[in-house]
């Protein structure tokens, strides 16, 4: 799960329509590609309520959540904050461009670009890319050589494979 962001991953489902918690799961899951427990959730809308970011309306014996003029107010200025984040990077990506002529900076570009649209970069490799570099990670702050070389070996072969594709 993306620790900490959960929250805002819900406010922003709850801008566009109100549903219950049991569909927010599952649309979290369409989102990030993994679906984050009724022990996440719920007390995190519990929350949410108490806080005044979030209304519930009962039908029937299921709770339809919906997001408060509070909670639209608390969104804007998380979405303003993640706006002047992602113009830091852009331009700090402008300076490595110059430098590198574009050659590497193409990724990075269409990375930022999605996340201006309000999307989450490569939604549809979820959850393999999260456990790729959970996985990876451990390696990348070793010290050990030997299982460096091992990696790129296997990182070769795959970029080998996935050009196949293409």
């Amino acid at each position: 799960m993306i620790r900490g962001h959960l929250k805002i991953v819900v406010m922003n489902l709850l801008d566009r329509r109100s549903m219950s918690g049991y569909v927010l799961m599952n649309e979290v899951k369409e989102i990030i590609g993994s679906k984050p427990s009724p022990g996440s959730m719920y007390p995190l809308l519990d929350s949410l309520s108490r806080d005044g970011h979030v209304t519930i309306e009962m039908q029937g014996r299921k709770k339809i959540y919906s997001l408060s003029k509070q909670g639209r107010k608390l969104l804007l200025m998380i979405n303003k904050k993640k706006d002047k984040i992602i113009e830091r990077l852009s331009e700090g990506i402008k300076i490595f461009e110059s430098m590198d002529h574009g050659k590497e900076t193409e990724f990075f570009k269409m990375f930022l670009n999605e996340m201006k649209m309000g999307k989450l970069p490569l939604n549809h490799l979820n959850p393999e890319l999260m456990e790729f570099r959970t996985a990876l990670f451990p390696f990348l702050i070793s010290k050990n050589n030997k299982n460096r070389v091992k990696i790129k070996k296997i990182i070769k072969e795959s970029t080998k494979k996935i050009k196949e594709l293409q």
